[in-house]
């Protein structure tokens, strides 16, 4: 495991930050990063080993993980989450530049990711992405890069392809966690079970089903599926 400050991927006009949407727009300059590389968020895990054919073809090719869902077709709205206002900031881009016009989310799981193709997004974009990286905090600015930007590009330009993969989410704080916590133990072992978990925390707003103990819930799942500790675990 290697710690990378900010200060080393991140100029410091745009300094500190503390936009996810910023962070993940300068990942590529991480030094030594690979031309592959995967990018996750810390709530996203593997359940079971992983081969480099998960992320990309033999040939190079990076996949884009595409969902059944959908991005509105609506015009950019104050009603739109701030991960939406980013999504339709990346497809305007991507319709000015290439005419190409898409709609499709990606799933709550890992991205792979080309590092030439984020380097070609920052140069082609480099006025979008020098105002909305001045964003401190999520704004309607932001672009969304790891997870629409840069897997669009590199589908468009002939460097990646969209992919289905097996990736389960759900929200810890709602009791039906329990019943994901069971399904995903009984398939432990199974080969042809979901590669990846995003295991979400967020308020149920809508209130109803909210699971009290979650906190205990997850951490008897953690011991149950990884029950072995890592070498860089404490």
């Amino acid at each position: 495991i290697q710690i990378v400050k900010h200060s080393e991927i991140i100029e410091n006009c745009y300094l500190p930050t503390f936009n996810s949407h910023v962070i993940e727009s300068c990942l590529h300059k991480i030094p030594d990063l690979s031309e592959h590389y995967v990018y996750f968020n810390d709530d996203v895990l593997l359940l079971r080993k992983a081969q480099p054919i998960d992320f990309f073809t033999e040939s190079g090719l990076v996949f884009g993980f595409i969902s059944r869902a959908t991005v509105p077709n609506s015009p950019k709205s104050s009603l739109d989450t701030p991960s939406i206002q980013a999504i339709k900031n990346a497809r305007e881009l991507i319709f000015n530049e290439f005419g190409v016009f898409l709609d499709k989310k990606f799933a709550h799981t890992f991205h792979p990711q080309l590092r030439s193709v984020a380097e070609f997004c920052e140069k082609k974009f480099s006025s979008s992405f020098d105002e909305f990286r001045e964003n401190k905090f999520r704004h309607p600015t932001d672009i969304l890069c790891t997870s629409f930007l840069n897997p669009c590009v590199a589908y468009i330009t002939g460097k990646g392809l969209f992919a289905r993969t097996r990736a389960w989410y759900f929200n810890i704080r709602d009791v039906s966690a329990r019943h994901y916590y069971d399904a995903l133990l009984s398939t432990k072992i199974e080969s042809d079970g979901p590669l990846s978990v995003c295991v979400n925390d967020h308020l149920n707003l809508l209130g109803g089903n909210t699971y009290v103990e979650y906190e205990v819930g997850l951490a008897e799942f953690f011991a149950a599926y990884y029950p072995n500790p890592g070498p860089w675990e404490n």
